[in-house]
Order: structure tokens, then C-alpha cells, then sequence
């Protein structure tokens, strides 16, 4: 669509999920020119995209040439970057030259919202308070933007809500567009379906491949038995709750890891990318800290967070864990000595004044019903003209 193309920028994760994530095919359909660059391999990381549509539209950029030879290909067009604000420190440098294209600007992106410590912490959170507020005038603003906080210069920042707006874009001349998270994008797709998945009473467990995300505290037989365990609690949960089913929503790169591992060996109800519509029509969710919590509040599903005994030792998880716990008043149980606990089986519900305050947090401040990435490209090329 006129001069501009549309270039997304991955860093360190790119996956065939990306293509919905992005809502890539409405672009295409809307006659935008779209662009991957993949930085994955450059910064050390591994690029699983397998999608011949997306690798038909990507740039795999391993070094300093490859660079050169995509700003001199595309220098009569002007260049948008999309690219996510939690970038690794190599990818500065890299960045900095993708700038050099005679014209171009920058949206990143901030849309996957967690919940962190701060949030628990009232000093802190008057303080950060207090700081976003003298950050955002106008005359303080120009005069903190001349220090060059801000690593990646962005022109603009897509963010999931206003109240965790990246704190460094506070010290830039930066236009936020707040829309919401990567979750709602989803549930706007679906909330409207009537038909269920199944129509009797079931729960979901979100899957975040725990053993190989965490690889270094789980050895190949610890990972049986973490999956074992996990098996054995959900049926456990199921038997005790009179659920139907409990189903497997699978992590977005299981493919990836069946090929070393075998999920089918447990009798776990397996599936894949349909965690939304999953979550919907549910009657509880399990999880760990997944970021679908934001789906099963969006919905008003209670939320029943497991542990085992290396998370609970892991403190950066754990320290995730009680955030959510805290926020939703939801209840923690360990999957590995649950039969050992004197409540086996614990209350979960939902309070609906905790979860109100969730959303309009960590999910949607806003009215705007559109999805939010063709939101804010639109905004972009509106106010460019």
C-alpha cells in the first residue's frame, strides 16, 4: 500500500504462530507489503518457523552484508520496523544500522503483559507511579530524551495497556498507541462463537513445555517424571471436581519438541492451537504462569496455579507465581506432594472486583475492538498521510 513496507523484526523468537499473531493475511489481503528480517541465528537464538508462506517473506540476517544488501534493495521504499521492546543488548548494534535506511521509523511493540513484583510492592509502585507522571510532561520529557535513555529510538510503541507502558519510552519523544494485549487479539476472534468445543463441564491446562524451557533443572528422566506427575494430578483434580475431560493445550512449538519427546505416552488430552476457544467455554484453568492467565480472566475462569518442587525453588518463577496468585486469589498446589497435603482438593473461585482490576491492567483499558497490531499500523499510515 503506497511507499511504505511493513518490516518485521525478530529477535530471538519467530514462529509459524507469528503469521496470526501479526494478523499477517489481512495485511497482505489490504495490499500492504509485508517483510520478516529474522535476527534469530545473528543473536544466538533458534528461529522454528517452518510456515512456506512466512519463509517466502523472510530475510534470515547472519551478518553485517546481509544488512547492507536489504537497505540497498529497499531504499525507494520507506521503511516501517515492527519490533518487540524486549530486545537482546546484540541486537542494538544491529538495529542501529538497520536505521540507516535513508527513510524509515519504528514501532515496537510491548504486548504480552505479566504482572511483576512491583506490582505487589506499594512503595514501589508509588514511586514508579510518580516517576511515569513526571515523565510524561511535556517540557521534562524533551529535556530527559536528550540523555538518550532509550537504546532503540522509537518512533512509535504499541503498547497492551497504559498502566505498564515500558518505562524507558518515558524519557523519548516516543507516540504510544495503547490497544491491548496479544491475548485479546484472540479472544476478539472468538468470544462471538457460539459453538463450544465441548458442551459439559471440562477444565484446560495451559502448557508452557516447563521441562525443556527449563532444561537445566530437569534432566530426560526428570522429565518423565514431571509429565507423570502432572498427568497424575489433573486426573486426580478431574476425578475430584466431576470435570468431563481435563484438556492438553499444547505450547505453540510442541511440534518442535515431539520430535524428541514423546507427549503421547500420558494420557493427556492433546490440543493444539486452540488455547482461546479452549479457555472460553471451560470450567476451570490450570496452569503455571502462563500468559493465558489473561485469557481465563478476560472470560471469568477461576485459575488453579501448579507448582513442582524445582519451580518452587527457581525464584524468578516463583516469584511470578505469587504475583499472579496475590493479583486473582488463587490458590498454589504442588503436583509432586499434593496426596500429602491436608487439602487435596482446594476451593477456586473467582473475585470479581480482583479480576476487573487485572484487566483493565494487564488486558484492555480501552474500547478500541480492532486487532491491535493493524490498529496501529493504520494510525501510523494515517498520521504519515
Amino acid at each position: 500500500m503506497g511507499n511504505t513496507i511493513l518490516v518485521f523484526v525478530m529477535m530471538r523468537i519467530y514462529r509459524d504462530s507469528h503469521r496470526k499473531i501479526f494478523d499477517i493475511d489481512r495485511l497482505v489481503n489490504e495490499g500492504h507489503e509485508v517483510l520478516f528480517l529474522s535476527f534469530c541465528g545473528w543473536n544466538g537464538y533458534s528461529a522454528t518457523v517452518k510456515d512456506p508462506y512466512l519463509i517466502e517473506k523472510t530475510l534470515f540476517i547472519n551478518n553485517d552484508n546481509d544488512i547492507e544488501n536489504f537497505i540497498n534493495k529497499y531504499t525507494d521504499k520507506t521503511v516501517l520496523y515492527i519490533t518487540s521492546v524486549n530486545y537482546p543488548r546484540s541486537f542494538i548494534k544491529h538495529f542501529n544500522s538497520l536505521k540507516n535506511h535513508p527513510s524509515s521509523q519504528v514501532l515496537g511493540y510491548s504486548t504480552r503483559m505479566v504482572p511483576s513484583m512491583i506490582d505487589l510492592n506499594i512503595r514501589k509502585s508509588i514511586s514508579h507511579g510518580i516517576t511515569k507522571f513526571i515523565a510524561y510532561r511535556p517540557l521534562i520529557k524533551r529535556l530527559l530524551s536528550s540523555f538518550n535513555f532509550n537504546k532503540v529510538k522509537l518512533d512509535y510503541l504499541l503498547a497492551g495497556t497504559l498502566y505498564q507502558t515500558p518505562f524507558f519510552t518515558n524519557f523519548s519523544n516516543t507516540k504510544i498507541i495503547s490497544v491491548h494485549t496479544d491475548d485479546v487479539n484472540q479472544i476478539l476472534s472468538v468470544q462471538n462463537e457460539s459453538q463450544p468445543i465441548h458442551t459439559g463441564n471440562y477444565g484446560v491446562f495451559t502448557d508452557q513445555l516447563i521441562p525443556f524451557a527449563f532444561k537445566h533443572l530437569y534432566n530426560e528422566s526428570e522429565r518423565d517424571e514431571y509429565y507423570q506427575n502432572l498427568s497424575d494430578f489433573l486426573e486426580y483434580q478431574r476425578v475430584n471436581m466431576g470435570l468431563d475431560i481435563i484438556y492438553f493445550a499444547a505450547h505453540p512449538e510442541i511440534e518442535v519438541y515431539s520430535m524428541q519427546y514423546d507427549f503421547l505416552k500420558y494420557d493427556f488430552n492433546i490440543v493444539k492451537n486452540d488455547v482461546v476457544r479452549l479457555i472460553k467455554d471451560s470450567t476451570i484453568v490450570f496452569t503455571h504462569f502462563s500468559t493465558t492467565v489473561g485469557v481465563a480472566v478476560y472470560f471469568n475462569k477461576p485459575v488453579h496455579i501448579l507448582i513442582d518442587n524445582k519451580l518452587k525453588d527457581h525464584k524468578s518463577v516463583i516469584n511470578r507465581i505469587e504475583v499472579i496468585s496475590t493479583l486473582l486469589n488463587s490458590p498454589i498446589s504442588n503436583m509432586d506432594n499434593y496426596l500429602e497435603s491436608d487439602s487435596k482438593i482446594v476451593k477456586v473461585t473467582v473475585n470479581s472486583a480482583l479480576y476487573s482490576n487485572y484487566k483493565i491492567k494487564y488486558l484492555k483499558d480501552n474500547e478500541i475492538q480492532e486487532h491491535s497490531y493493524c490498529h496501529a499500523i493504520r494510525t501510523i499510515l494515517e498520521l504519515k498521510g
